[in-house]
């Protein structure tokens, strides 16, 4: 992968960052301190949200997530096998059946 997919995959991730901290991310936003601007620029290149961007990306690209498993099935988040087996139908708390 270029260092261009790997920046517009960044990307992504912080602008996702900042929707997920109930934010808009092509928000302006100027931070002032005592006459010094630390950061102004869209909110999704907030260095809070590019961290976090950048270690999911390292996470979601990390060689065991990517690597074929021992039966030749590929790991995948959305596959479910990391949850535990339904208990069964649910019932309700005060002990009646269902």
């Amino acid at each position: 992968m270029s260092d261009r997919q790997k920046m517009a995959d960044i990307e992504t991730l912080a602008r996702m960052a900042a929707r997920l901290a109930g934010r808009n991310p092509d928000e302006h936003l100027k931070i002032e301190m005592a006459g010094v601007v630390p950061f102004d620029d869209l909110l999704w290149r907030y260095h809070d949200f590019v961290v976090r961007a950048e270690a999911a990306y390292r996470a979601l690209t990390a060689p065991d997530l990517t690597s074929p498993s021992l039966n030749g099935r590929r790991h995948s988040a959305m596959s479910g096998s990391h949850r535990a087996p339904l208990a069964g139908p649910e019932r309700p708390r005060d002990g009646t059946a269902a």
